[in-house]
């Protein structure tokens, strides 16, 4: 229904209704108002005359009715519109939720992972400790047994057999036998006279054996 369609009748009906009728008293407004300038007002009348095809008293009186209809129906379908977004977010925060609980769980796994490597580490540590102390124990153990004891072959050739023949070999492990023999004075001054006494003892048979070896050849 177009505005230039309403009657003057209508208008009036309007006018003697406008106390009693707000939506009378809203189109008396708009009926009062400059619309050649008002683009806005004049969009609305035009969405507002396709409400009706036929201008009918009927239709008129259910002017407001067929309104009410359409702004409800509008705003139904904002409700939905609106309802979806929540679904939406709802579920984006759910994910979100999600996501942080891993976050954490992985968090908490790191801090246990890292205690536990500091703690590997700690016990690493201690053992390449303790591996270089029997490394050393180790090399200190050999470096005693070179100065201060014979080989197996240096007491098998000081003793040697009744056919054996002397060489340079006999005569070298004879001298180490008389240094071991001076070394042991070491030990003596170092509070390590029960082991140099032992060393002394058994450097002395070892000498007897290769006296005794060297009569026979000789």
């Amino acid at each position: 229904m177009a505005l230039n369609d309403l009657s003057t009748g209508d208008i009036l009906d309007l006018n003697s209704d406008r106390t009693s009728n707000p939506l009378s008293r809203k189109l008396n407004k708009l009926l009062e108002a400059r619309l050649d300038t008002d683009k806005e007002t004049l969009d609305a009348l035009k969405d507002l005359s396709t409400f009706f095809t036929e201008n009918s008293i009927q239709n008129r009186r259910n002017l407001r009715s067929e309104i009410e209809k359409r702004s409800l129906k509008v705003n139904e379908e904002f409700l939905d519109s609106f309802r979806e977004l929540k679904e939406g977010l709802d579920s984006l925060y759910e994910d979100v939720s999600a996501m942080n609980d891993c976050c954490n769980d992985m968090m908490n796994r790191l801090k246990v992972t890292k205690l536990q490597t500091h703690d590997l580490i700690n016990e690493t540590t201690k053992l390449q400790a303790e591996s270089q102390k029997i490394q050393m124990k180790q090399e200190v153990a050999q470096a005693f047994l070179d100065t201060f004891h014979l080989t197996p072959e240096e007491v098998k050739v000081l003793r040697g057999s009744r056919e054996g023949v002397l060489d340079e070999n006999f005569f070298q492990a004879l001298a180490k036998v008389k240094k071991i023999h001076n070394n042991c004075k070491v030990l003596l001054r170092i509070s390590q006279q029960t082991a140099g006494i032992e060393i002394m003892e058994s450097m002395a048979l070892q000498q007897e054996a290769a006296y005794e070896h060297l009569y026979r050849w000789t």
